[in-house]
Formats: C-alpha cells, sequence, structure tokens
C-alpha cells in the first residue's frame, strides 16, 4: 500500500514541481517555499488510523514533520498532534491512537521550518468506527436455589452502535459461548438480572454475559456458582378406582440431585396428604412406579400424591381424586316404581368393570328417578345435569326424566365417565342358537320390544343350541359376554351375568320364540 502511495505522490509532487518552474522567469529560479500534502487516513478502526502526508518543497529546510487532528474544522500543532513515525522519502506516515469511537475528525499535515514556525497542508476527514460494547457481571448470583439462578449484569457503553441483544451463556464446563446455553434478556444499554432456569441441583455452572452490536459479540467475565441440594419432582401420574382397591402411578421426573431414598403414594379422604397419612411404599427404584390401594371403602372419594423422598425432604406431586365404585346400585322414583326406597329396583353390575351399571326397566309415561349406592336418601343419591346429548346425561343432582312414551327402555350408568344414558333397549341373541355366530350387536338377532303386552320377544330361534343374550348401549363399553342376560333353566327366572361365570344352560329347539318380561323378572320359551 505504502509503494503505491509513494508511486502517486511522487507523480504528484512532480507535477507541481514542473508547473511551479515553467511559470517562473529566468531570473525568479530559487529556492521554493515550503509544501505540504496531507495525503490519506488507512487502517481505521474504532480508536486508531494511520495517516500520511508528503513534502511537496522543502523550502530552507524543515526540522520536524508530522500530523493533526481535532474534531475541530481547522486543527493546529495547538490540538493533538504527532510526529512522523515512518519517513519514507517525501512521505511520511503517522498513526495515531485513542481516538473515541465513531467519531468524525479533521486532520492535516504539518511541518516546522527552520524558524519553528509551523507550516499546513489541506484540511481532510476521516471517521472511526463504533466499537464493542462493554459487558460486565456480578461476582456471584443475588439468589440461588437448587434449579434456578439470578445474575446482576449490565451493559454499561454500548461501543456507539446499537446494543440488539444482551443475556448470559452457561455451561457445566468452563468458558461457556453463544454455543452453549444462552438466555437472551432484551437489548440497549443498562442493568439487567439474567434469570436462570431449570438448573440441575448440586451442580457447578459457569456464567458469561454477553452482549452484541454491529459490531461484533463481547463478552464479560466468568464466574462460576454451585446449585444447592434440592427436593426431587414427582408427578401423579393417575389413579383408577376399583370397588375396594385402587392403583396410583407416579414418576420421578428429577432427583434433586442427591439419591431418591423412598418413593410411593400417599392417600386419604382429605385434599393433599401426607407421608403422616396413609402411605404406601413402593419396593423398588424405577422412575416410573405404580402402588396398590387395598381396603378402601365402597363409594368414597380420595386423595393421592405420588411422593419422593432425598436428603433435602419429601416431595409430592399433583394432588389426584378418585371414587371407589358402590358394589351395587339402585334406581328410585315415580318414573320407574315410586320414590320409595322400599320398592327399589337394583341395577345390575357389569362383569369386570365395575364402574358400570346397566339396567333394562319399564318407564312410566310421566316421572322420573334417582340412583343411589344405598337404598336410603343418605345424600349418595344423584341424577343428572343439563340436557341430555344423544341420550346421554352428565351426572348431577336432578332428577332424570323418563323419555315420555310408556314402554321398556334401558338405563346405564358409568361412574368413571359420571354420565346417565337412557336409550331404547338393544337385546340380541348370540352363540349356537342364533347362526352359530359369535358376533355382537348382529341386526339379525335382535329381540322387538312388545310394549302392548310388557314384553320384550324373539320369534323363531333359527338353530338347536344353548340360548345366549346379551345387551348393548353407546355408553356400555364392554365385551358382549360381560353385560349378558340369561334365563335359569330351573326357574325361569331372567338371571345376569355381572360377576359369575358362564350362565347356565338353557336348551332351544330351532322355531322356538323367546318371551321376556323384565317387569316380573320371568321369561317363557313358547
Amino acid at each position: 500500500m505504502k509503494n503505491n502511495i509513494l508511486i502517486k505522490i511522487w507523480a504528484f509532487a512532480m507535477s507541481i514541481v514542473f508547473f511551479a518552474l515553467i511559470s517562473c522567469e529566468k531570473d525568479d529560479m530559487k529556492t521554493l517555499a515550503t509544501q505540504l500534502e496531507s495525503w490519506n487516513a488507512e487502517e481505521i478502526t474504532s480508536t486508531s488510523v494511520e495517516l500520511s502526508g508528503f513534502v511537496v518543497a522543502q523550502g530552507s529546510g524543515i526540522t520536524e514533520q508530522g500530523v493533526c487532528w481535532s474534531i475541530g474544522t481547522e486543527p493546529t500543532i495547538d490540538d493533538a498532534n504527532k510526529v512522523a513515525d515512518d519517513i519514507d522519502g517525501s512521505v511520511y506516515w503517522v498513526t495515531v491512537s485513542g481516538l473515541e469511537h465513531f467519531t468524525a475528525y479533521n486532520y492535516r499535515a504539518y511541518a516546522l521550518d527552520a524558524n519553528g514556525s509551523p507550516l499546513y497542508g489541506e484540511v481532510k476527514e476521516f471517521k472511526t468506527l463504533a466499537h464493542l460494547s462493554t459487558v460486565t457481571i456480578a461476582d456471584a448470583p443475588s439468589v440461588i436455589t437448587d434449579v434456578t439462578a439470578t445474575i446482576p449484569c449490565d451493559v454499561p457503553y454500548d461501543g456507539k452502535a446499537d446494543v440488539t441483544a444482551k443475556g448470559v451463556c452457561y455451561s457445566t464446563e468452563s468458558n461457556p459461548t453463544l454455543d452453549n446455553e444462552v438466555l437472551v434478556s432484551g437489548e440497549g444499554m443498562g442493568e439487567y438480572n439474567a434469570e436462570l432456569t431449570g438448573l440441575k441441583a448440586n451442580t457447578t455452572y459457569y456464567v458469561k454475559a454477553y452482549s452484541t452490536n454491529s459490531v461484533g459479540t463481547s463478552f464479560s467475565k466468568e464466574i462460576t456458582f454451585s446449585t444447592p441440594i434440592g427436593v426431587a419432582t414427582v408427578n401423579t401420574v393417575s389413579a383408577q378406582a376399583q370397588a375396594t382397591s385402587a392403583t396410583v402411578e407416579g414418576e420421578i421426573t428429577y432427583d434433586g440431585g442427591a439419591a431418591v431414598t423412598e418413593r410411593g403414594v400417599v392417600y386419604g379422604t382429605e385434599e393433599n396428604p401426607t407421608i403422616e397419612d396413609t402411605k404406601v411404599v413402593y419396593d423398588g427404584s424405577e422412575s416410573e412406579f405404580s402402588v396398590d390401594l387395598d381396603g378402601l371403602e365402597i363409594s368414597t372419594t380420595y386423595h393421592a400424591r405420588a411422593y419422593a423422598i432425598n436428603s433435602e425432604g419429601v416431595a409430592y406431586g399433583e394432588d389426584l381424586t378418585f371414587s371407589t365404585y358402590p358394589t351395587a346400585l339402585y334406581m328410585v322414583g315415580d318414573g320407574v316404581s315410586d320414590w320409595s326406597w322400599n320398592i327399589e329396583i337394583k341395577m345390575q353390575a357389569v362383569h369386570s368393570h365395575p364402574e358400570l351399571f346397566w339396567r333394562i326397566v319399564w318407564m312410566n309415561e310421566t316421572g322420573g328417578f334417582k340412583m343411589n349406592s344405598d337404598r336410603a336418601w343418605d345424600g349418595g343419591e344423584f341424577g343428572k345435569t343439563g340436557d341430555a346429548v344423544d341420550g346421554v346425561y352428565e351426572k348431577g343432582g336432578d332428577n332424570v326424566p323418563v323419555p315420555g312414551t310408556a314402554g321398556y327402555y334401558m338405563v346405564v350408568v358409568d361412574l368413571s365417565k359420571n354420565t346417565v344414558e337412557v336409550t331404547d333397549v338393544k337385546l340380541y341373541g348370540i352363540g349356537n342358537a342364533f347362526g352359530g355366530a359369535w358376533a355382537a350387536n348382529d341386526p339379525n338377532y335382535l329381540f322387538t320390544i312388545d310394549n302392548t303386552n310388557e314384553v320384550i320377544r324373539f320369534n323363531g330361534v333359527p338353530d338347536n343350541g344353548d340360548l345366549r343374550m346379551h345387551v348393548a348401549a353407546s355408553t356400555l363399553n364392554c365385551d358382549w359376554w360381560q353385560a349378558e342376560v340369561n334365563i335359569d333353566p330351573a326357574t325361569n327366572e331372567i338371571v345376569y351375568r355381572e360377576g359369575g361365570g358362564d350362565p347356565a344352560a338353557f336348551p332351544l329347539i330351532s322355531g322356538d320364540d323367546i318371551v321376556m318380561n323384565f317387569k316380573t323378572g320371568l321369561a317363557t320359551i313358547e
């Protein structure tokens, strides 16, 4: 670069001297006056620049040459100045440092003649660049927990360029960069608190503050801190009830930085049970676990929480509620009988589904009904709330209304979903006497409702074989055999599968008619 400058300067200087010579008369041929040129500004940074000048004519001699500069319009040697660092013939260079960031300066070459008087070249301008911003970090976090830390930081100077991002970078290894974990805390100059979350307990972290402007990213010094041991983090995943038992699942998602020495489930009838209440300890070390709660009261609401213990203390999961199911459910009301518990109607339990109950019942033209697990008005009775959607009500405290036309209907209660369904009866034949097929809900073997005679019947059994029947409804979510109906061959009573085994064989002959009266509980074969 300097060689190019020399060539250009030499050509320029020679042209000046040439024109000066040819413009003089012969008698005027004498020493030219001292002349200077300010040349170039190169290698500009945020704090420094290289300035150059050259001597066009020495005159009677010069004792010093250099460059002066200022933020004013015409700098002189009374302003900032520096004697040439490097001289090559008529050209010289000055390296200036300590300048202000992003600032416009005027400069010009100067020389002192034999008398010490200053001579100047023309005034030129350069502008320094912006600088990296300055960012600092406190020696230690102001707040530390097992999983969080608050670290005070500051951007006191923006380098005369907008700070577009500031925050911290951190890692469990020394010298973190933006390639590690980064928390952005805003932009612009000023103080900020870096709020670190999701940390691991009993762990050492290394942190640097950073700030970014158009020049680049600057970092503070590195600090280090260690999180203390904390309690574990545990979730209560699910609770599934039976009549007198329940299964509760838990999961330890974080050990708190120390070994978990005990885990399990606490439960009770009050909200947020603790280990001071009833607990069941899980015999294992898996993070995901389940325990069985036995000996529960029927028709009772319980609260359960998973728990985990480490050296820091006890941690609990969310409080989940579950209700054990009754072993029996009764219907009462003027829509199905009357409001006396002396003539209640017992619903049928579903095999292996303690949450489900059903009943084919004769309903009057008007009235309503409720249900309870006890044959009494003890506060446990329930009905419906709101309007039905496709015959399905939400469980509530209002009477369930009858459909409005007297006849047989089917009621299904799902205590896990808290629904009450009132629907048309769907009673199907299945098995050897019905085509030998075992597919449920076959429309070819659907019984006919004969409300005029108050019976439900199937005319003309197609095959010889043992009788098997089942009911179906939209909320009766079970296999067909779990909601099976049959006839006792000894008494002709209608019997239900509930929790028992296969019903006693009731032989049929092809062509038999099956007539079932659910009001009397008896059936006949015609």
